[in-house]
């Protein structure tokens, strides 16, 4: 049993055109041929994450967190997210949670859930592997997700363009005394959003 990463490319509706979201597959048993269309990371987040507990960030939202090695949020951010995404007619998909400790929290934390939601970046379907802390706490869009879709973020423009997603933009809103940077992660396409999973 083994775990391995690897890169494969959707297509999704733009308009008339289409494009392409990179998604992790995270391989965990390779006898079962068991697959999973996420993006997830596997060690612990080093950045000190105690300055976001108590912001205040509208669902829906992910905070750009560069240092963040997991996708991560609080309790009430996540009934947030599930609110949202139940106005568009969807859900977070519960996975087995994982068995690691947060650090940088007040010391420690156990993730309390893990859940693949749905995610709309530009107008682009896709999924994003989050984790539940006890802490309140904003969802903190990690790294590798970031950089998995080729972000480029311009200060000026306060845009982020994705290179994976043949340059779309997404608007950078700033939140909080940091301020801290955000975007909206359920720009779905006009048609809704399409289950990476499902072939076309």
């Amino acid at each position: 049993m083994r775990s391995h990463n690897h890169f494969m490319l959707m297509d999704q509706e733009k308009d008339d055109q289409t494009t392409n979201l990179a998604l992790a597959t995270e391989a965990t048993n390779d006898e079962e041929g068991s697959d999973a269309w996420v993006w997830a990371i596997w060690c612990l987040p080093e950045a000190e994450l105690n300055v976001f507990v108590g912001l205040q960030v509208a669902p829906g939202y992910g905070l750009l967190d560069t240092g963040a090695q997991h996708g991560v949020l609080g309790p009430d951010s996540y009934e947030g997210i599930c609110t949202v995404l139940a106005e568009y007619g969807v859900k977070p998909r519960i996975v087995p949670t994982l068995k690691m400790n947060a650090v940088g929290i007040g010391g420690s934390s156990n993730f309390t859930k893990s859940a693949e939601i749905p995610v709309g970046i530009a107008g682009t379907s896709g999924t994003l592997t989050i984790h539940v802390l006890p802490q309140p706490i904003p969802l903190l869009l990690p790294v590798g997700f970031l950089k998995n879709l080729g972000m480029i973020l311009d200060l000026n423009e306060m845009t982020a363009s994705w290179k994976t997603l043949g340059m779309r933009t997404s608007d950078v809103s700033e939140v909080g005394a940091g301020p801290h940077l955000a975007i909206n992660i359920f720009e779905f396409p006009k048609t809704g959003w399409k289950n990476p999973h499902e072939s076309s």
